[in-house]
């Protein structure tokens, strides 16, 4: 008999747009409840509008049991205003143990630029116990390109393998989402996920998500890893390496200063 589990997990992702919207905030909150009946499982990912301006396409995905799927799009989800996009995933009898599920909203600014919202949690199947897989991520500074570590803990007395699987908001890239880990009994390990910010603009904060799987004579193991994302101001390289260029200048103001005192000393002598 299927256990009944209800998980809620809230976060929000925010990103200020760009173009025409006069210095207001695109902002989605996202949202997800899940619960399991005997035969299938009903995911309901929510979105709101949290911002000043109106997102545009919005859109939800579900990603789990190593499958994605998608619901309906909403043309237009104005200030304030929220919406509900419904899953149902048929379940196999043969699966037993800790999963992990992502929720994913994709929505975009008035320039069609695209944003993403992410929830994530882990449900139970049967009765398999837990504690096995572990992992913390520290939060996270952006400028350009910067390398997310993983932390993994183990409390399985076996060595496993274990595959981490990095989920990223559209304006961050990663060229290798998925890395295979091996743990030592009760071991540690890290893995590290380079990060790179591909668009312009700065001041966002992203919620991420790193799922960490693997299996244990059928039975799922899994643990789902949080961090968040800090999007430094976007400068251009005149701007950064302003300070070089004011050092140079000043060493260039007094190298001439010096010739031009030796050149009167020296004229001076010579008259």
């Amino acid at each position: 008999m299927r256990l009944f589990a209800l998980v809620i997990i809230f976060l929000l992702a925010s990103a200020v747009a760009a173009g025409p919207c006069l210095g207001g905030t695109l902002a989605i909150s996202s949202r997800s409840t899940l619960t399991i009946a005997t035969d299938r499982i009903r995911v309901v990912v929510f979105a709101e509008n949290k911002g000043s301006e109106s997102a545009y396409g919005v859109e939800a995905y579900l990603y789990i049991f190593d499958r994605r799927f998608g619901a309906g799009a909403v043309d237009q989800l104005g200030v304030k205003q929220n919406h509900a996009f419904h899953f149902e995933i048929p379940l196999a009898s043969d699966q037993q143990g800790e999963f992990p599920f992502v929720g994913e909203i994709l929505y975009h600014d008035i320039n069609r630029l695209p944003f993403t919202a992410l929830s994530a949690g882990t449900f139970k199947l049967g009765s398999p116990g837990g504690g096995f897989l572990s992992g913390r991520a520290p939060e996270l500074t952006l400028f350009a390109n910067e390398r997310l570590s993983v932390r993994l803990s183990s409390g399985d007395p076996a060595s496993r393998d274990v595959l981490a699987t990095l989920y990223l908001p559209r304006g961050l890239t990663t060229p290798q989402k998925q890395k295979q880990i091996g743990l030592r009994p009760f071991g540690t390990a890290a893995v590290d996920f380079p990060l790179t910010h591909r668009r312009g603009e700065g001041g966002a904060t992203y919620p991420v998500f790193c799922t960490l799987t693997y299996r244990d004579a059928g039975v799922a193991r899994a643990a789902v890893v949080r961090t968040v994302v800090h999007v430094k101001e976007f400068q251009n390289w005149f701007v950064r390496t302003r300070w070089y260029w004011l050092g140079a200048g000043g060493l260039i103001i007094l190298g001439w200063t010096w010739i031009g005192i030796k050149a009167g000393v020296g004229g001076q002598g010579s008259g």
